[in-house]
């Protein structure tokens, strides 16, 4: 998994509250969709190096295969705070306990 693209992705989900809804509610490919065209010139330069080193028959398979598998649950480690304030922020009671 490229860190630069996980730490881009939830930065985007973390900004668009849309985004950061659907997240929460485990809808990644909307929460990716809303915030997709932050991600693509990184993705896109993470293809092109991998391109470079290991040939270009090699690229689909890395942004289609373990990458797309393994992002839902990166990007959630990722949020758990951002979360964790949502929730906070949608409960009266949370909020008067936290404060």
């Amino acid at each position: 998994m490229h860190i630069l693209t996980l730490l881009v992705g939830a930065r985007a989900i973390h900004e668009t509250p849309a985004a950061l809804r659907y997240a929460r509610a485990g809808v990644w490919s909307e929460a990716v969709r809303l915030t997709g065209h932050h991600c693509d010139p990184v993705v896109g330069r993470m293809i092109f190096a991998h391109h470079e080193i290991y040939g270009a028959q090699t690229g689909p398979g890395l942004v289609h295969g373990a990458y797309r598998a393994e992002l839902p649950a990166e990007l959630a480690t990722r949020l758990q705070s951002a979360f964790a304030r949502f929730a906070a922020e949608a409960d009266p009671h949370a909020r008067n306990q936290v404060a």
